[in-house]
């Protein structure tokens, strides 16, 4: 079990509204387009985080998307660590193009957990009438009943995806995600069991009760 994606709003607090063309023009750190906010894309490798020129077409990567209000969206961090890092990073870079940054704040909306149950049956689950299956959409969709804004998707595969969890830190957001997977595991009538071998102790395998 691990964290794949951390989704950031904030917001900056600058002396001047943000002219984001002027911006890009003058920090080619900075991409923009006519069909986009400003974009500023990170590389989290080797535990620091910095800025990167990137063609578009490389996306996706961790990224912030800034608009003139100063408001601010970050996806794709997998760190809170590397959370306050980015931030800096987006306040340097702003102020090269002359933008000095007088106050940030930001809240965390969304973190995204993945892992892979073994010994999942896809058939027996679909059967069991307690998950969601949608059209077109090749996963079924279980709702926490605790929390109803977390929500765990799983595949053919095992391989599922938590989203919706909110949390002060990563610890708390594993715990959250993996209270997910045992109600999951309870709701289908299997017996959630550490995998010993894991150096994750979220990482589960599961049996279902005879």
């Amino acid at each position: 079990m691990w964290i794949t994606n951390i989704c950031v709003s904030g917001r900056l607090e600058t002396p001047a509204k943000l002219n984001l063309d002027a911006i890009a023009t003058k920090n080619d750190v900075f991409f923009k387009d006519e069909q986009t906010p400003l974009e500023l894309f990170l590389d989290c490798r080797g535990g620091r985080v910095k800025a990167v020129k990137i063609p578009p077409q490389t996306k996706p990567r961790p990224c912030f998307l800034v608009f003139s209000s100063g408001a601010f969206i970050l996806v794709g961090i997998r760190s809170y660590e590397h959370i306050v890092q980015a931030i800096r990073v987006l306040k340097r870079e702003l102020g090269k193009a002359g933008y000095k940054v007088k106050k940030t704040t930001w809240t965390i909306e969304n973190v995204n957990v993945a892992g892979r149950l073994d010994g999942f049956d896809y058939k027996k689950a679909l059967k069991s009438g307690r998950l969601k299956k949608y059209k077109n959409f090749p996963g079924l969709v279980f709702c926490y009943p605790n929390d109803s804004s977390m929500t765990m998707t799983i595949y053919h595969t095992g391989n599922y995806i938590i989203a919706g969890i909110r949390g002060a830190s990563e610890k708390e957001v594993l715990r959250k995600a993996r209270s997910v997977v045992l109600e999951f595991a309870r709701a289908l009538g299997y017996k959630a069991e550490e995998d010993k071998k894991s150096r994750n102790a979220s990482d589960c395998n599961y049996r279902q009760h005879q």
